[in-house]
């Protein structure tokens, strides 16, 4: 539709609205899996950040990029050109600081994995003795990858319209069905549709095909499982000592 008549927003604002939110929705997944595994591996000691105070600050921040960015896209309905620059000022700010949360996301899963590893090496006894959690750590570093690749390559796209550039100007089709740019334009990431399919859609199926393979909630319910057993044992002797 935006392709059919480039002079009108509506249709282009609204991808604009799902494909830079949807994201956000799979980051809270993620920030809530790295919470869960670790309260179910029982290394909350090894967190920078509690699990149970993780997973609200990230969600936190997860709103407010997904507001930041559906704000920033749709102020854009308003065909003020000062008041689109605006707006993409705000979609580039949103999409660094996500980027920059990842960033530290990712150094606390590594952190919690690394010591909680070198943990049940030194001390087995009384730790988690289940196999393959390892795997699920990987699957986070995996996804906060593929997030880190998809915010930065966005966020050079929208830095390159919100700071000149890539040149920003409205554009009017032709008769013979040409686009003709009322400024100067120079070329952008933008202007090339397969950027969006390569770094933002395959990263974010790619992502939810990671989490399909190597689901945290299994390992989850498995650990608390093998707590409740671990518990029952513990009863056991206390009963048979009495």
């Amino acid at each position: 539709m935006s392709h059919d008549n480039v002079s009108k927003t509506g249709a282009w604002i609204l991808q604009s609205v799902m494909i830079l939110g949807a994201p956000t929705f799979l980051a809270a997944t993620v920030y809530m899996t790295l919470a869960r595994l670790t309260i179910a591996l029982g290394a909350e000691e090894y967190s920078m950040i509690s699990p149970r105070w993780l997973t609200k600050i990230y969600v936190c921040i997860d709103i407010l990029c997904f507001f930041s960015q559906f704000l920033g896209a749709g102020v854009q309905a308003s065909g003020n050109q000062q008041i689109i620059s605006i707006g993409n000022k705000v979609i580039l700010g949103g999409l660094i600081f996500q980027l920059v949360a990842f960033g530290f996301f990712l150094l606390m899963a590594w952190r919690i994995s690394v010591r909680f590893g070198k943990s049940q090496e030194s001390y087995p006894s009384g730790r988690y003795q289940g196999r393959g959690w390892r795997k699920y750590f990987h699957a986070l570093y995996v996804a906060s990858v593929l997030f880190i690749i998809r915010n930065l390559v966005r966020a050079i796209e929208y830095g390159q319209i919100a700071l000149g550039t890539g040149g920003f100007s409205f554009a009017s089709r032709n008769s013979d069905g040409t686009l003709h740019y009322e400024e100067e334009r120079k070329p952008k990431i933008g202007d090339h549709e397969v950027f969006i399919y390569l770094f933002d859609g395959a990263m974010m199926v790619s992502l939810a095909v990671t989490f399909l393979v190597l689901h945290p909630g299994r390992f989850i319910n498995r650990a608390r499982d093998m707590k409740g057993e671990k518990l029952g044992s513990v009863e056991l002797r206390g009963l048979t000592a009495e």
